[in-house]
């Protein structure tokens, strides 16, 4: 197999549980598990979620996994071994895959290896370049849960928070393909004149002086009641509570605060408002088998056919040795594209 001779392997972890110390180090490879495949990364992206789990604020704490852990949800790459028992025309085979963190088995992506379960990867056809696959796994699905609540809600509106990021991009081109029409938050003009190039109804700065009465203005339009929050703090407070009767909030992210500021238990009580948690993986979960596969394929579909939703601009690659400028780089250049680490080339790609 490809991967005979390697002993140890390069992978960014987090050493403590807490996050004050993240670092390049050598590792073991990884021991094959049972209904396992091991998997040589091509690219990892790097997502919202990293942060948290860098810092040990992601996921159930009891579930984590003990220091030193390897950082990076999801990825794709070429199958080199597969566990005893497991159909062998699998190894040579390009997958897109998903960390699950709560998994006893739990590696990370930011590594020249990693592995799997066989029945959580998706076998990638020749029409999608491994870059693109290797971030199918969590914004994608994220959104088409998104979709799933408006859609079984009946929502005919929606706003978002953190709108100019790569997940925000998808949700606004998913609703435009759905006649779902949206309110768009970000920072900045320049994110509010990307945004209207894309085709949002609305686009708003956060930081302008006039937002909130753009905000209301917006609302009193198209009268949103789903409310889609990366951010919390008060932002995310200001929004819900100008928000119409029987308004439904879902917190994703806490990238501003894990707490929502001015949120008033009156709008709860007397105004049917409700506040509810998103996880991709407990809404995927609670899906029915065909409703999963529905979903999937519609992400797959879309991005073998060029990727008008789902596939996102890529503003930088890495090698593993520049985690740090990776990383530094994060906060300018996330809301052009995906940053992508690159375990196994030696070189990276900056785009202006």
């Amino acid at each position: 197999a490809e991967y005979m001779g390697y002993l140890i392997m390069k992978a960014v972890v987090r050493k403590d549980k807490i996050g004050n110390e993240i670092d390049l180090i050598d590792l073991p490879m990884p021991i094959l598990k049972p209904k396992y495949a091991l998997i040589k990364v091509c690219a990892s992206p790097i997502n919202p979620s990293d942060f948290g789990f860098m810092k040990g604020t992601y996921g159930d704490e009891a579930l984590q996994p003990k220091p030193p852990v390897v950082i990076g949800f999801e990825g794709s790459g070429t199958v080199v071994d597969v566990a005893e028992g497991v159909d062998k025309t699998l190894i040579g085979k390009s997958v897109s895959y998903f960390n699950n963190v709560h998994s006893f088995d739990y590696i990370g992506s930011w590594c020249n290896f990693t592995m799997a379960p066989v029945d959580s990867l998706t076998i990638i056809s020749d029409k999608v370049d491994l870059e693109s696959a290797s971030m199918a796994q969590i914004n994608p699905k994220t959104v088409m849960g998104f979709w799933h609540i408006i859609n079984t809600n009946k929502h005919k509106a929606v706003i978002q928070t953190a709108a100019a990021s790569a997940l925000g991009k998808m949700l606004i081109k998913l609703c435009l393909t759905m006649k779902i029409e949206t309110i768009n938050i970000v920072r900045g003009k320049e994110n509010v004149a990307r945004l209207i190039e894309l085709g949002a109804h609305f686009a708003l700065d956060s930081e302008a002086p006039d937002f909130a009465a753009l905000l209301k203005a917006a609302i009193e339009k198209v009268n949103p009641t789903c409310f889609f929050d990366a951010v919390g703090g008060a932002l995310a407070g200001t929004i819900f509570t100008a928000m119409p009767d029987k308004s439904h909030m879902y917190i994703y992210g806490s990238l501003a605060s894990p707490d929502i500021i001015g949120i008033k238990g009156t709008d709860i009580r007397y105004h049917a408002k409700e506040i509810k948690g998103y996880h991709v993986v407990r809404l995927f979960a609670s899906l029915t088998p065909e409703q999963r596969t529905s979903y999937m394929n519609y992400i797959w579909k879309d991005l073998e056919e060029g990727g008008k939703i789902f596939k996102s601009e890529i503003a930088a690659r890495f090698k593993l040795a520049e985690w740090k400028d990776a990383l530094k780089a994060y906060p300018t250049l996330s809301s052009k594209g995906k940053l992508l680490f690159k375990p196994n080339q030696t070189f990276y790609i900056f785009f202006e």
